[in-house]
């Protein structure tokens, strides 16, 4: 080998043994979307995917999985999956924290369909915390109901029927308001959900970014504050 391709090599090694430190930089983040059925939550959790490279999880998704791979879960879950029914908060954080454990989600992820209760939230509070993984940002996508009724009808999935619409439409009322007490207004962040797909995904981007620069400055005020109360005094 000489002097000129030995020189290429190390070079060549150098840059691969630097990209694993490049990926480290990027900061660690959790994302929950919520909205009312229709609001178009996994589109605009697929956006956040494709713009932080951290997996978008749904809810509705890994149970359907757990369903159709017919597992122990799986069939006792069945009949509530099939009739658009919340679980228990039991199940549903045997079934998210499970899929939370992958390896790609360690730098953090998008959640859609959870949590939806304060149990649920509190469950993943203390996940993220177990797992050296910062608070969520939390996205509200607004939607009026009519927008919404209209958007599920003309998906015609099995269960958007009337009735099963009405249903979702008032827990999500009762889930908005939950999530918006546990999480706070500094962690909360509303979005207008009616505009065409792209224009919402720039909203919801500047939204995460907002929240999260927010939690990086209070985080150096604590610092900061920290630092002078250690201070000697003269």
């Amino acid at each position: 080998m000489n002097l000129k391709s030995g020189l290429g090599l190390f070079v060549t090694g150098l840059m691969m043994a630097a990209l694993p430190c490049t990926a480290q930089l990027q900061p660690a983040r959790t994302i929950i979307l919520i909205g009312p059925p229709g609001s178009g939550k996994t589109v605009q959790a697929d956006y956040l995917h494709k713009r932080y490279k951290i997996p978008a999880i749904s809810m509705a998704q890994l149970l359907e999985h757990e369903v159709n791979r017919r597992s122990p879960l799986g069939r006792s879950l069945a009949a509530s999956v099939v009739g658009g029914e919340l679980l228990s908060d039991e199940s549903a954080n045997e079934v998210m924290h499970a899929r939370l454990l992958q390896a790609d989600a360690g730098r953090g992820f998008i959640l859609d369909g959870y949590p939806v209760s304060p149990g649920q939230a509190k469950a993943l509070d203390a996940w993220l915390v177990d797992n050296g993984l910062p608070k969520p940002a939390v996205i509200i996508l607004d939607v009026p109901e009519d927008v919404s009724r209209q958007r599920l009808l003309k998906r015609r999935r099995a269960d958007d029927t009337a009735a099963n619409i009405d249903r979702r439409l008032e827990e999500y009322k009762e889930i908005g308001r939950v999530l918006e007490g546990w999480y706070g207004s500094q962690r909360t962040a509303r979005v207008d959900g009616t505009a065409v797909v792209p224009e919402v995904a720039k909203r919801v981007a500047v939204a995460v970014e907002s929240i999260h620069e927010l939690k990086q400055l209070k985080s150096r005020d604590s610092e900061n504050e920290g630092l002078k109360r250690r201070e000697p005094q003269p």
